[in-house]
C-alpha cells in the first residue's frame, strides 16, 4: 500500500486572516443591496412612467427589458473586465458611475432607465471574487 505525504505547508497558510475583511464583506454587500433597490425601483415607478408618458403598457413592458437586457448583457462583460483590470477598481468604478448616473436620472430631464442598469452591473459581478478574496480559500 502507498502512502501520500500531505503537501508542504505554504506561507499564505501560516498568515493571519485580513482584520477588514469584515469590512470588506459589508461594503461589497452594499453595493448588491443598491443594485437589488435600483431594479425594484424601476419596477416601481411603472404605472408612474405609463401615465406620465401616457404610454401603452407594450412600451412599459420595453423599458424593463431592456433593463434586464442590460444587466445580462453586462454580467458576462463586467466579469471579464474584472479579471483584466481587477475586481475592486472596477467595483469602485462602477459604483461611482452607478451614483452619477442615479443623479442624472433624478434631473429634471431623465435619462433613461437602462443607463443605470449598464453601471450597476459592474458592481454586481465585482462582489463574489473581492469577498472570496478578502476571506480566502479556508473560510
Amino acid at each position: 500500500m502507498q502512502t501520500v505525504d500531505a503537501p508542504p505547508s505554504t506561507d499564505s497558510d501560516t498568515t493571519p486572516p485580513d482584520p477588514k475583511r469584515w469590512f470588506v464583506l459589508a461594503v461589497v454587500m452594499v453595493g448588491t443591496f443598491m443594485a437589488v433597490v435600483d431594479d425594484s425601483i424601476v419596477n416601481v415607478a411603472i404605472p408612474a412612467i405609463r401615465s406620465d408618458l401616457h404610454a401603452p403598457f407594450a412600451q412599459v413592458k420595453l423599458v424593463v427589458a431592456a433593463y434586464t437586457l442590460a444587466y445580462g448583457v453586462l454580467l458576462v462583460t463586467g466579469g471579464r473586465l474584472g479579471d483584466i483590470f481587477g475586481h475592486k477598481g472596477l467595483f469602485i468604478v462602477g459604483l461611482l458611475a452607478f451614483t452619477a448616473v442615479s443623479e442624472a436620472c433624478s434631473a429634471p430631464t431623465p435619462t433613461s432607465p437602462p443607463t443605470s442598469g449598464l453601471t450597476v452591473r459592474f458592481v454586481i459581478v465585482s462582489v463574489p471574487k473581492t469577498a472570496y478574496r478578502s476571506f480566502g480559500y479556508k473560510e
